[in-house]
């Protein structure tokens, strides 16, 4: 009879190994308590088949060996994936950052939050891009220290692909963000995945479609998480203590600017990340921004940023009872022009308009006092008094403005929604309205200056012609199609007279087979005679007190044939090739605050462009300083040579144009004969192709900012192109050309001075005249008038500036353009309570007249002087019927003065 144990060995290879082991555990192990093995470490199970194998017959112990091969080939890689785990880095990518909300064809900033837990310092690379355009790619990198965490931020721009108009009855939605990371400390790229095991980060951003933000930089730091909570239209209805007036004081002027558009858009962004944005383009979003804490003393790229988005345009508040000096002068740099004379409190409201000459009451006495910064102002304009000291001053700096005002907000601001929440949409309202005060002063912020003075298309000719690779030269084509021409009747005559004129018929295709080769064979050459270029159309605009410009415009870059590019800057600025119908992945990698480069960008052969924005920093400030002598406007440019300047000009309010004259000392002058026709930018009698680009920019130049630039006198000229710090690689020719736009700075005249002012430089309006109440309707500031065929009497007040005054023993000549056929002219003076006559003409002409020639003309008491026109038929129309009588049309008219300034 065979044993238990005999048989349950022959049954082994029919129970399996499990039957093995419970045999085993029976037999010699039934003392042991039972032992609970975890699935994750099989390892564990192998250790307790081994001392089984003295019990197993020898297939048996095999199969124990191969278990325990299979469950360490199992543990092994955990544990080695359990270690790379240990030293991969730990990454939060695509947060929100600076402002929290981005706008289409905007820049902005993402967050980058990175940990690195190895025990050696790594360099990684996160990079970031929008799923409507994946072939764009914006990427940073970052060295981080061993065993240590770093938070920063990314740049990047939104495509424009997204729509920018209100949908619906919301102003936002968000938008999905992917991005990567990448270990670059070896040199080459090692793609780190997620947390999850998988490639790409995810996360989404708050889209804005607004086309009007204001922005307020908060004082306490959100989480990039979370981001703003605050809601600009949340009624409260706790304590009045709980307020934060200046939060609301942004949302009073921004609800009653955008209660004046037809599409209001009632929120105020708030900034309130730890990282400001540290570069202008971070700001693009943004039209006004509210500063009311000293957050930018403690970040000075923050605040060169701020300033250098102000001088593009962007539109500043300034509270000075909650900012100090430090903050404001970073701000304003050397053009930080007032002084603080001291801070006092006051409990009374009663802010004095300077202009209307009235005073407004606020309604609520504060029993706690408000602070209020007491300042002696040398520049800008004071709009508001408070106890006869300035609480409002605005400051033009660059494109922008700056508007400061000294007193709490409180004090422009009234509790309740006020009366344009009963227009809203909305069903929540503002806890707070803007006084009259803060209203009148929000009209200056009406108006966002256009972000570019001139189109890029209207750029591009421009610079192609400049790059001229794109045919050969008219005379070769011209002499070898002539030469062509000519081969073929001397040829037949040749064959007729020998009789062969039937060859004729293959020997004209040879002729035109060898002239096709020629010219194929000049353009390959031509071709490859030609570098790769790199063209710039630049317009600088510069501000007064700083040694800053403001670079923006279009590069054209020629490529002969397709070839890697070695894209970056060294200097800040920013610029994307255009390269959509590439389809390259490319990338814009930062790698510091003002450095970055291209990646993976192939350019193909022809021109590719680029709009760019930049700033520049001159050793000198570039200025030009001007003031009124006997000849006219006498100035002087610093900062660049007047020997670099071409096609120069004054450019005033109004569309008047002045040429300019230089001296042998440097000295520039411009008189009333310097004034331009319409339409001209030069007097130059030998016109060049370049004068013709350079005329071509000034047409779109006026024409696309009437109205809106300029807003005061500039100095204008051509000059080479400013260095920007891009980078184009080593063997890239350059070239191309700069508009320099300058402010004029005004010196005042000193007294006993005789000076000349030509009549641009007056300002010209239609008033009541003598005994009349009315004023006319046909006066246009610029251009012709409308036309008329009535009778007329108009009477014009022209205003000296400001510089000349006060002025004695004046006279002047007036200016007449006139289309009057059939009509008489009779123009006059008005001396005190009197008129004057001075002279009478008939019909179309030029004319003119001179006014008080013996110096006896004496201006009002604001420096202004007024002129009357009278229009009279030469002959009445038959029985009054109007139909019949001739038109007449003033074409232009101004008035040129002289005198001598006075105390």
């Amino acid at each position: 009879m065979t044993s238990r144990s005999t048989l349950t060995n022959r049954n082994f290879t029919r129970s399996g190994i499990a039957f093995q082991v419970r045999f085993m555990a029976n037999r010699c192990w039934t003392d042991l308590h039972p032992v609970r093995v975890p699935k994750t470490h099989p390892l564990l199970l192998a250790s307790l088949l081994l001392p089984a194998e003295v019990f197993m017959p020898r297939r048996c112990a095999q199969l124990s060996a191969l278990i325990c091969v299979i469950c360490c080939l199992h543990v092994l890689p955990v544990l080695a994936q359990q270690e790379e785990n240990t030293n991969t880095p730990l990454v939060k990518l695509g947060m929100p950052a600076g402002t929290f909300r981005y706008w289409a064809d905007t820049w902005g900033m993402v967050g980058v939050t990175l940990s690195n837990r190895d025990s050696q310092p790594r360099t990684l690379k996160s990079s970031v891009y929008f799923e409507d355009n994946a072939n764009l790619q914006f990427a940073r990198e970052f060295w981080i220290p061993a065993m240590a965490r770093r938070r920063g931020w990314c740049p990047v721009k939104l495509p424009a692909t997204y729509a920018t108009g209100r949908s619906g009855t919301s102003n936002t939605t968000t938008i999905p963000i992917k991005g990567m990371v990448f270990d670059v400390s070896a040199g080459d790229e090692k793609l780190l995945p997620t947390p999850a095991g998988k490639q790409l980060y995810s996360d989404r951003l708050e889209f804005g479609r607004e086309t009007r933000v204001t922005g307020i930089i908060e004082h306490q730091i959100t989480d990039a998480a979370t981001g703003p909570s605050k809601d600009s239209l949340k009624s409260k209805l706790s304590d009045d203590s709980e307020f934060d007036y200046a939060y609301e004081g942004a949302v009073a002027m921004h609800n009653f600017l955008e209660g004046q558009s037809a599409n209001p858009t009632r929120r105020v962004q708030q900034i309130s990340d730890a990282f400001l944005p540290a570069f202008e383009e971070g700001l693009d979003g943004l039209d006004r921004l509210v500063i009311c804490n000293n957050r930018l003393s403690e970040d000075v790229a923050a605040a060169m940023a701020v300033r250098r988005w102000v001088h593009r345009g962007g539109l500043l508040w300034v509270m000075l009872d909650r900012v100090d000096e430090r903050s404001v002068s970073l701000l304003l740099g050397e053009a930080f022009d007032f002084e603080i004379v001291d801070r006092v409190n006051v409990a009374r409201i009663a802010i004095h308009n300077t202009s209307t000459e009235q005073t407004w009451q606020h309604p609520r006495y504060f029993e706690k006092p408000l602070p209020f910064v007491r300042i002696l102002a040398s520049s800008g304009r004071v709009d508001q008094t408070l106890n006869g000291w300035p609480a409002s001053l605005l400051v033009s700096a660059g494109k922008g403005k700056v508007l400061f005002t000294t007193v709490a907000s409180e004090a422009w601001i009234v509790a309740g929604a006020g009366p344009q929440a009963e227009n809203a949409r909305s069903e929540l309202n503002p806890n707070h309205h803007a006084g009259l005060p803060l209203r009148q002063l929000a009209e200056e912020f009406m108006d966002v200056p256009r972000k570019s003075l001139v189109d890029a298309a209207n750029l591009k000719p421009f610079l192609v012609d400049q790059i001229g690779y794109r045919i050969v030269q008219k005379s070769l084509v011209v002499l070898v199609l002539g030469l062509f021409c000519l081969s073929l009747p001397i040829s037949g005559f040749m064959l007729w007279r020998s009789g062969k004129l039937e060859q004729l018929v293959w020997l004209g295709p040879v002729f035109a087979l060898a002239a096709t080769v020629v010219l194929l064979q000049l353009g390959r050459q031509h071709k490859q005679g030609v570098q790769p270029t790199v063209a710039m159309a630049q317009i600088v605009e510069a501000t007064a007190g700083t040694s800053e410009l403001a670079v923006s415009g279009l590069l054209a870059i020629y490529n002969p044939d397709s070839s890697t590019a070695q894209l970056g800057s060294t200097n800040g600025g920013t610029f994307i090739p255009d390269l959509d119908d590439q389809q390259q992945t490319r990338r814009m990698v930062w790698t510091g605050l003002n450095t970055w480069h291209w990646e993976n960008v192939t350019l193909p052969q022809g021109i590719r462009t680029a709009e760019f924005q930049a700033s520049v920093s001159t050793a000198q400030s570039v200025e030009f300083r001007a003031s009124f002598g006997p000849d006219g406007v006498l100035g002087q440019l610093t900062g660049k040579a007047a020997s670099e300047i071409k096609d120069w000009l004054l450019a005033l309010p109004g569309g008047n144009r002045l040429t300019m004259r230089i001296q042998e000392d440097g000295t520039w002058v411009s008189g009333p004969a310097d004034l331009l026709p319409p339409n001209t930018f030069t007097r130059a009698e030998l016109v060049t192709d370049a004068m013709n680009r350079r005329k071509a920019i000034y047409q779109h130049l006026f024409e696309q900012n009437s109205g809106t630039f300029p807003r005061q006198p500039y100095w204008i000229g051509w000059t080479n192109p400013y260095l920007t710090g891009f980078t184009f690689g080593p063997e890239v020719e350059r070239t191309g050309e700069a508009l320099l736009l300058v402010p004029i700075l005004w010196t005042p005249t000193p007294p006993g001075t005789k000076v000349t002012v030509p009549s641009a430089f007056s300002i010209c309006r239609s008033v009541a005249g003598p005994g009349r109440t009315g004023i006319s309707s046909l006066f246009r500031a610029s251009g012709p008038w409308l036309e008329s065929s009535l009778e007329s009497s108009t009477w014009l007040r022209f205003q000296l500036p400001d510089q000349v005054l006060p002025l004695s023993q004046v006279s002047g000549t007036l200016k007449l353009d006139i289309k009057a056929p059939g009509w008489q002219i009779k123009v006059s003076q008005v001396a005190g309570e009197k008129v004057i006559p001075i002279a009478t003409q008939s019909g179309t002409g030029q004319y003119s007249f001179e006014v008080a020639a013996d110096g006896s003309w004496v201006p009002d008491s604001s420096g202004g002087l007024t002129i009357g026109i009278q229009m009279l038929p030469e002959v009445a129309a038959p029985d009054g019927n109007l139909d019949e009588q001739t038109i007449w049309q003033v074409q232009s008219i101004g008035l040129d003065v002289r005198g001598t300034t006075s105390q």
